[in-house]
């Protein structure tokens, strides 16, 4: 009788040892555990032009930055973008290729770049990072040296270069007049929205960076992709430095270089943004700043500086819209306070 009652004594004791151990270990894990992607529906401008808004009313106020390369990241693309999350970004802007890539000759793409791209379409949606993706890099079109500039071995739409090349004029690739490249541009740009259209995480597709496309190209292309996505997601373009938004797009992301050269004088940047944006709202689309030059002088946390500056391979901070900094898209007719973020 002793006995047993001795091994029930000892068994109610570790029972409730391991109760408590339990019931620690849920709180631990429920501190640590990750949040990741919430689907609201597809993300629209709002109908004053001013705001991002999902489907289904929730609000959007895109935190991040552009790191152009990072799916070449491997399988540090996991920590980098868990860092990322814990400290609140919520937005990632990305390239398809440096040049052409993943565009190994026109028409042809390659199999494991494309899967390295899926790769960041899979960590985004993990750790909850809308992304948008930027299918073609205007400076690959540039006669510049380098392998992916126009004039490089690698340059896959010159004919002098590449024997499925569609012409010997890289302005033939601004336009809609020259057709074989025309047609292979659409090409290009029908293969990746076909692969990832299903993928909601995606909020965004950027027809171009640092792009001087002729007006109808851009017209041409936001229908041809427009009608390809069929959910109605956004479609942006960003516009090279000096040159606006004329009411192609969904929504105009403009550059802004140069806007806060000490680094550290945050009215000096408000300025700066300001101008830029009030400048390129005069012409029709709802705006929003994309990429900007940003000197670190800051004393940040080292993890997190290297993981939006470092990793990114440059010392650029690229602000998005509706950020703390700079307060949300602007659109023609609003009144514009340098200091009034968000109003």
């Amino acid at each position: 009788m002793k006995t047993s009652l001795k091994f029930l004594i000892v068994s109610i004791i570790f029972l409730s040892i391991i109760t408590v151990f339990s019931c620690t270990n849920d709180k631990t894990q429920v501190g640590k555990r990750e949040v990741g992607f919430v689907d609201h529906g597809t993300l629209k401008v709002d109908k004053n032009g001013r705001y991002f808004v999902f489907e289904d009313g929730t609000p959007y106020v895109p935190v991040g930055l552009n790191h152009f390369l990072i799916y070449r990241k491997g399988a540090a693309i996991d920590s980098m973008m868990r860092t990322w999350s814990e400290h609140g970004v919520n937005y990632l802007r990305i390239w398809a290729g440096l040049g052409a890539d993943p565009e190994t000759s026109v028409g042809q793409f390659d199999e494991k770049q494309m899967q390295a791209l899926d790769s960041v379409i899979y960590y985004c949606t993990k750790y909850g990072i809308y992304l948008n993706i930027s299918f073609w890099n205007e400076n690959c079109i540039r006669e510049q040296e380098g392998n992916w500039g126009w004039n490089g071995k690698d340059q896959i739409y010159n004919k002098e270069h590449s024997e499925l090349g569609t012409t010997t004029n890289a302005d033939d690739l601004r336009d809609t007049l020259h057709t074989a490249s025309w047609n292979a541009m659409k090409n290009r740009y029908r293969y990746f929205v076909e692969r990832w259209k299903d993928e909601p995480i995606i909020i965004m597709w950027d027809l171009a960076n640092d792009s001087k496309k002729t007006d109808a190209w851009k017209a041409g292309m936001y229908d041809y992709v427009k009608k390809l996505d069929g959910s109605g997601r956004i479609v942006t373009f960003q516009y090279n430095t000096s040159i606006d938004p004329k009411g192609e797009m969904d929504c105009g992301s403009v550059r802004v270089y140069g806007y806060n050269p000490q680094g550290n004088d945050p009215e000096v940047m408000m300025g700066a943004l300001a101008d830029r944006i009030e400048e390129a709202i005069s012409h029709g689309d709802p705006v929003y700043v994309g990429e900007g030059e940003w000197i670190i002088l800051m004393q940040w946390n080292m993890n997190l500086k290297e993981a939006f500056f470092i990793s990114c391979g440059h010392h650029w901070q690229w602000e998005q819209p509706g950020t703390s900094i700079h307060g949300s898209l602007r659109k023609p007719g609003r009144s514009f306070p340098y200091r009034n973020w968000n109003g």
